[in-house]
């Protein structure tokens, strides 16, 4: 089976990708993973997006699954395969939100690249101008068709927060990922780091003692 990470980095983001990409690495070389990693410039997302998702729909066609984060994202159990979150049934897999009002978080999904996630890929691409504007753009469109298209919303498939895409205030030792998100660029470095610290290569025991070093996940 072919399993590729579809991932991002920007200039104004350099610090922070200097940490979370190396896990990225280390986890994908791990289980043997086609890690992608292309410059997206968030400031100026309209303009870049669909070369993005181009570039995303590309590598989906050549493989048989495609996990896709964000920058600040980590493994934080290198123990957990893609393979082993994506039931043999599943499409799509999306995490909900645990931190506020809205409901998903859109910035760790797995697809499945058959045909039918393939079309709904595509149809994504092809909606740019109904979701240019959106608060969240595609995150918010999601949303939408999974609440206003029940048959189309049925290739996704809602999991936990802790099952994939984890937010730091609620993160514990054993948990697969962790999501930086609704955090300043300062405040993401320095939990990139902390975290650094304390999973030592994807290891989710603790062996190594620890001196003042803790994850700030307050």
């Amino acid at each position: 089976m072919k399993i590729s990470i579809v991932t991002d980095t920007s200039d104004n983001i350099k610090e922070l990708s200097n940490i979370t990409l190396p896990n990225k690495e280390g986890y994908s070389s791990r289980h043997g993973y086609i890690l992608h990693c292309r410059e997206f410039n968030y400031e100026r997302f309209n303009e870049f997006i669909l070369d993005h998702m181009m570039f995303t729909l590309d590598v989906m066609k050549s493989s048989d699954v495609v996990m896709t984060c964000g920058a600040d994202v980590m493994f934080t159990n290198w123990n957990i395969k893609i393979e082993d979150v994506l039931l043999f049934n599943d499409n799509i897999l999306i995490a909900k939100e645990n931190t506020g009002w809205w409901p998903i978080n859109n910035d760790v999904m797995i697809w499945r690249c058959n045909p039918r996630v393939i079309a709904f890929y595509e149809r994504l691409i092809n909606d740019f101008p109904v979701w240019r504007n959106y608060p969240w753009r595609t995150q918010a469109h999601l949303w939408n068709i999974k609440q206003e298209e029940p048959k189309v919303g049925s290739i996704m498939r809602l999991v936990e927060p802790e099952v994939m895409n984890q937010h730091p205030s609620k993160w514990q030792l054993g948990n697969w990922i962790i999501h930086m998100y609704n955090m300043d660029i300062k405040s993401k470095v320095t939990q990139a780091m902390a975290i650094n610290n304390v999973i030592t290569n994807g290891n989710p025991v603790w062996k190594v003692e620890h001196v003042n070093i803790k994850p700030q996940t307050a």
